[in-house]
């Protein structure tokens, strides 16, 4: 049975004006609220209301991440049942090829930047997943065309959308080999930057130097002079944050700023750069420092120590030590001391002790012991004592600790529990001859 869109549906998605800015979300809604007035009883009625409103429930992924299937659009959630078995919403085995030829048309019809390039968009990325079929370029160009066009138009309706769009943009652009429409793209990345950069939100400040000149830089072919531009436009700001006179004084965005910097600079070979732009972020965090308590100053002490070490500073490295040690004997005076009472009566105590000490030495002692030592179940996980084969290791903290490290798997129960036991047996021998001449 062919699907048919329903009226409601058509009626909903004629109110999105061309002019006005518009969010997915605001789509998906406006398709949810019309659910109720749908006739159950006619499937290919409800198979046009879920072509639509699918079209605006997959999320898609950022920095380049791929969902489950591979694709840019994924599940907005994801579900596991008793049986372990996961559930996808939406799930993109519900997506056919008769969706992709309605997404196909939409594309083509549609008036709004933002659905036209939804639509498009989902044409390129999904198609080859759900047809085995490969989508025509021509998707992807109309993809483009529209998040630029919304971009420029400024009808997106929150700023943080308007970066995903050019993100995405440049993704679709980049391997297509398309100098105009890569230059138009990085032309509206310039413009998007210029417009929404602002030192006091300095989440939308960094998005022209990652995505130009870390994650399409080669790719995208940029000249020398865009990418010194880009550079000069980050000195800027490192500056602003720096400055504690300013309003917008803010020494963490500044050594973010300082990262990226030092980083393009190291490419360059440059250390001087390296080291002049690491002495400007540092001495913004050292300022930061100094207004904090000794809990607080020693910390951010800590971090600018291994900034200074980890950018060839050691003479400043020496010194933020010295400093840290200093403000860190007063981190105690820092601590708020908080105490509680409980009372036991005599009674408890009594019976508990008895429990304790019942039975022979022997007992009492594996007892005592027993009660300090984890079950098998928690050494397994917690860490039972390792082998001195086996030096430990410090685990990893920070940026050097990966999500996509598999955890440590945990020792088989068979062994944990044999370590247990005879560790037991260990400490028992050892505190029954420490005890029994005196017990």
């Amino acid at each position: 049975m062919t699907m048919q869109v329903p009226e409601s549906v058509a009626t909903a998605l004629s109110r999105f004006d061309a002019s006005e800015p518009v969010g997915e979300l605001d789509v998906s809604e406006a398709l949810r609220s019309v659910a109720k007035d749908l006739d159950r009883s006619d499937q290919s009625l409800r198979d046009g209301w879920f072509a639509e409103i699918s079209a605006f429930r997959f999320s898609p992924s950022r920095c380049g991440d791929r969902s489950i299937w591979g694709t840019c659009y994924g599940p907005r959630r994801t579900t596991t049942n008793q049986s372990g078995e996961k559930g996808y919403f939406p799930d993109l085995k519900e997506i056919d090829a008769e969706i992709i030829a309605h997404w196909e048309a939409r594309s083509a019809a549609d008036t709004h930047p933002i659905l036209k390039a939804r639509y498009a968009d989902l044409v390129w990325d999904l198609k080859r997943a759900v047809t085995g079929e490969r989508p025509d370029p021509k998707f992807a160009r109309l993809a483009v065309s529209a998040y630029v066009e919304a971009v420029e138009r400024r009808l997106y309706r929150h700023e943080v959308n308007a970066v995903r769009y050019v993100e995405r943009s440049l993704d679709i652009a980049v391997p297509l080999n398309d100098a105009g429409l890569l230059k138009r793209v990085v032309d509206t990345t310039f413009l998007l930057h210029g417009s929404i950069r602002d030192p006091r939100k300095p989440g939308h400040c960094f998005f022209l130097f990652d995505l130009l000149c870390e994650r399409h830089r080669k790719k995208a072919s940029l000249d020398q002079a865009v990418v010194r531009r880009i550079v000069d436009d980050l000195e800027d700001l490192l500056r602003t944050w720096s400055d504690k006179t300013r309003s917008c004084f803010n020494p963490h965005s500044a050594q973010d700023a300082a990262k990226r910097l030092i980083g393009e600079y190291r490419r360059e070979g440059d250390e001087e750069q390296v080291k002049r732009v690491a002495r400007i972020a540092g001495h913004a965090m050292e300022e930061s420092a100094a207004m904090g308590d000794a809990l607080l100053g020693t910390m951010l002490l800590q971090d600018i120590h291994r900034f200074y070490q980890e950018t060839g500073l050691r003479t400043e490295a020496d010194r933020v030590f010295a400093e840290a040690s200093r403000r860190g004997r007063g981190i105690e005076g820092c601590m708020a001391r908080f105490s509680t009472t409980f009372e036991v009566d005599k009674g408890t105590v009594d019976r508990a002790v008895a429990e304790l000490t019942s039975g022979d030495l022997s007992e009492v002692i594996n007892r005592i012991v027993g009660s300090f030592l984890p079950n098998s179940r928690e050494s397994s996980v917690s860490g039972s004592p390792q082998s001195s084969s086996s030096p430990s290791k410090p685990l990893p903290s920070g940026p050097q600790a990966s999500h996509r490290a598999p955890p440590t798997p945990p020792s088989p129960p068979e062994r944990s529990r044999f370590r247990c036991v005879s560790h037991r047996a260990q400490v028992a021998r050892e505190a029954g001859g420490l005890l029994e001449p005196g017990f």
